[in-house]
């Protein structure tokens, strides 16, 4: 392509994988972590499809989870970053208290 070219698509998927970590010692949890994260970084984005980040959830105990979200540099900038992070601390505060957000 000569010129480059933004798409943006009115709706996507993030993929989302989720694991179950609650039966594994913590230092393996964190050493299977790490493993994941070096693997991850690894496997970066194809431009070329529609969403440029994915999710990850771990579930680490009864009440702990880990969510690492991997994204693409494109997606946003650090001044989103803190913005959405802050309306995702809203809406998990909003649930943790069963309240409507």
């Amino acid at each position: 392509m000569s010129q480059p070219l933004q798409v943006v698509y009115q709706q996507v998927t993030v993929p989302l994988e989720h694991y179950d970590w609650r039966e594994i010692e913590v230092e393996q949890q964190q050493e299977q972590l790490n493993s994941f994260l070096n693997s991850d970084r690894a496997n970066g984005f194809d431009l070329e499809k529609p969403c440029p980040m994915r999710l990850t959830l771990f579930r680490l105990a009864d009440d702990a989870y880990e969510v690492v979200w991997t994204r693409h540099f494109i997606v946003a900038d650090g001044l989103t970053i803190l913005l959405l992070l802050s309306e995702v601390a809203q809406i998990y505060q909003a649930i943790c208290e069963q309240q409507s957000f």
